[in-house]
């Protein structure tokens, strides 16, 4: 396999590029994740840089504004495979799923903190190789690029370990040559526990190594298969039943190998504990088929009315949040991904509203990650409080069974979950937390569907948590700068024609000179004085046929999104535009700057002509 080419974000060749869909950004400030995701396509053989893959992935709706969508890249580099994504700022990395990934030579790409302030600091690198309990790094940044080893915890360690260092992951592969069937093992060395162990789970894997993968596979057991145990009772025990602990064991048939000590028990399954799910109507309140949607960004808005108006908001969603479609299939699909559209949705706890069609995918999502541009403050909050949400929990494992009964056999499985589904606890939040990554125990959920049923206990995590309604952000607006000096006085005022024949002589025409100047003197002087403050306001809508001016005003209910006064002295007055997420609106933003800009120009080339006029009417022989 090729080895995988370094790239910096810096590098001169593409890094005052744009990034993505905003003008505003560049590769060189924010394309840390871009950088990565070409570093790890070399890594399979693919003949890209940073200003390709950027230009690729553009054409192919692979960015919102700057920020990357990493699901996108398979159809811009075809070959390449996007596995996963999972956020973890709220819990500890899943590094057994790394762990298994950089065994198999398959670099992952992370987000970390970059600066031990408060608040994330974000920035992606990739992680190449495991050393101890360290691990290797590519860092996008420096340049020149950095050819020697460099460890994760040596330079983002500030956070902790490696779990806590890390805030997301994800997964990618690329075409690779057919791995060899698994070689047999010999484990036993002559020690025995004295028990024997029973698998819980049908299908049970045995595996060549520790690591979860095809290509270490050998096997797969029915449930309750009896397997002896090829190491010492204390050493057993210690695994047993513990996730990420693994017991080399021998099957009936004398086959030795590895099986996961989370899905063994000393004891055969029985179907008596548990009782079935009590029977529900799994689709409450929904007719038809609905489309199940995944949030993109943290801390999209479920609003009353589409207005963006924050007495609307009902509640913010968290990443990759689960929501059912209110309406219609076709409808759905009519609008998913459309600027100023909305579909009316339910969420996991039943709440519904609705949420901007731009920020919602079908399910599996395809989260748009990069490098956020604004920094969050610690939240604020009013002195009324939104009452608690129940318990909401994510899937941390994919293809997790869900069951009509708390009980491991092929009769009672449902479904299987995808990771990162959205479940509702159904029973007393204090006992629930309680059994949260407890082996053994089981959780009765439902879905955002409304289907009922249990999971393991110790597959599921707490979903994490958006910024609550009230919260504050702080924005780094981009620089102002208003005209505070008028340009072009001083210079050589401007003919405009008002005396054709230069041999009349003043006198003949003083009075109705006087008369004139006068007139134009008052109209100059309203349009400067108006001049003295320029006003931009930016609207928008959803129905321009309701749109009209009368008088000079907008009419059709208009909705208001960004206002800009700029007085002659400098003195500004900003109101931004934020998004879902409560975030700097930058694509609107953009526009607004740009009519800013142009209005200002405007505004000194009337002012410009004033003062020119009035030099030339009152200079002598003004022709």
């Amino acid at each position: 396999m090729p080895e995988m080419k370094l790239f910096s974000q810096q590098d001169p060749a593409w890094k005052n590029k744009t990034l993505g869909n905003d003008s505003s950004t560049t590769i060189g400030n924010f394309g840390c994740l871009l950088t990565d995701l070409a570093m790890v396509c070399t890594y399979y053989g693919f003949d890209v840089d940073p200003a390709v893959l950027n230009d690729r992935m553009k054409d192919r709706g692979g960015f919102q504004a700057a920020y990357v969508i990493p699901a996108v890249l398979p159809s811009t580099v075809p070959g390449m495979i996007y596995r996963n994504f999972i956020q973890c700022r709220t819990y500890p990395a899943p590094m057994a799923e790394v762990d298994a990934s950089l065994a198999l030579g398959k670099p992952v790409i992370v987000e970390v903190d970059y600066a031990p302030k408060a608040g994330l600091q974000n920035h992606w690198v990739v992680v190449y190789a495991k050393r101890g309990e360290d691990y290797l790094i590519r860092d996008p940044w420096p340049y020149p690029v950095e050819t020697g080893e460099v460890t994760l915890k040596e330079r983002y360690g500030f956070a902790g370990s490696a779990a806590q260092v890390i805030q997301a992951v994800v997964w990618l592969e690329g075409p690779a040559a057919p791995q060899p069937k698994p070689e047999p093992v010999v484990l036993d060395t002559g020690v025995r526990a004295s028990f024997a162990v029973f698998a819980a789970a049908d299908g049970l894997a045995l595996r060549s190594q520790p690591i979860v993968s095809e290509h270490t596979l050998i096997k797969r057991f029915a449930l309750n298969t009896r397997l002896e145990v090829l190491v010492d009772d204390a050493t057993a025990e210690a695994r047993l039943g513990q996730v990420n602990q693994w017991l080399p064991v021998k099957d009936p048939e004398g086959v030795e190998g590895y099986t996961a000590g989370w899905f063994v028990s000393k004891s055969e399954q029985t179907e008596e504990p548990g009782q079935d799910v009590k029977p529900a109507n799994p689709n409450t309140g929904l007719k038809g088929e609905k489309l199940v949607l995944k949030v993109t960004g943290d801390g999209l808005a479920l609003r009353r009315k589409a207005e963006f108006v924050d007495s609307n908001i009902i509640k913010r969603l968290p990443l990759n949040s689960d929501v059912v479609a209110m309406e219609t299939v076709a409808e759905v699909r009519k609008k998913l991904g459309k600027i100023y559209q909305w579909i009316r949705v339910r969420d996991v706890t039943g709440e519904e509203g609705l949420a901007a069609a731009w920020y919602l995918v079908e399910a599996p999502g395809q989260a748009a990650l990069g490098v956020d541009l604004q920094k969050v403050e610690p939240p604020v909050f009013g002195v009324t409080m939104a009452p608690p949400e129940p318990l909401a929990l994510r899937v941390a494992e994919d293809g997790l069974a869900f069951r009509r009964r708390p009980v491991i056999t092929q009769k009672t499985l449902i479904r299987r979950l995808a990771l990162n589904t959205d479940l509702l606890v159904l029973e007393p939040e204090e006992s629930a937390v309680a059994k949260l990554g407890q082996p053994g125990e089981w959780l009765l959920v439902k879905d955002v569907k409304g289907k009922q049923g249990y999971v393991a206990a110790w597959h599921v995590m707490p979903r994490p948590q958006a910024l609550p309604v009230e919260s504050k952000l702080e924005v780094d607006l981009p620089p102002q700068h208003p005209e505070s000096e008028v340009e072009g006085i001083g210079k050589e005022p401007v003919s405009f024609g008002l005396f054709d024949n230069p041999k009349k002589s003043v006198s003949e025409i003083g009075q109705a000179l006087e008369n004139f100047v006068k007139k134009v003197g008052d109209v100059l002087s309203e349009a400067v004085s108006d001049a003295t403050t320029l006003e931009v306001s930016t609207f928008v809508t959803n129905d321009m046929s309701k749109i009209g001016v009368e008088k000079g005003k907008l009419t059709g209910n208009p909705q208001l999104r960004a206002l800009t006064i700029i007085k002659l002295d400098g003195d500004t007055v900003l109101c931004v535009p934020q998004d879902e997420f409560g975030k700097v609106d930058v694509v609107l933003w953009n526009i607004h700057l740009d009519m800013v800009k142009q209005a200002q120009v405007n505004r000194s080339e009337l002012i410009k002509a004033a003062v020119s006029a009035v030099t030339g009417l009152t200079k002598p022989g003004g022709g």
